[in-house]
């Protein structure tokens, strides 16, 4: 993986990641690439990549099992909906509730569109 910017660039190696944790952490990967945006975003509201893994490190073995769960069918079940939305909560030290946390990430997301 290519993290940086501009002169400061290095390379991660993802398969050093996925042998350094847990197998159930390790599934939980592709939910927090998904939730937290694209290679080329690198931060959802001013959050990096870093702060969002060590969000996912810290999720008990039963959170990560339903963050996991992302991507299955054809839309998420209530509960991986609710642990993604615990989840992204888990970012900010402001305390927000899901819902106000919900809401101001769709206000963000209006304005990037726009």
């Amino acid at each position: 993986m290519l993290t940086g910017h501009n002169d400061s660039r290095r390379l991660i190696s993802i398969t050093d990641i996925y042998n350094a944790i847990v197998e159930k952490k390790a599934k939980a990967l592709p939910a927090m690439h998904t939730l937290t945006g694209s290679d080329t975003t690198g931060h959802i509201h001013g959050v990096g990549k870093k702060t969002a893994l060590k969000c996912l490190l810290a999720c008990s073995d039963e959170a990560l099992d339903v963050i996991a769960r992302l991507g299955e069918g054809d839309l998420p079940s209530p509960d991986v909906v609710n642990e993604c939305m615990r989840y992204l909560c888990s970012f900010s030290s402001s305390n927000l509730s899901p819902g106000e946390y919900v809401e101001n990430i769709s206000g963000i997301i209006i304005c990037y569109r726009y």
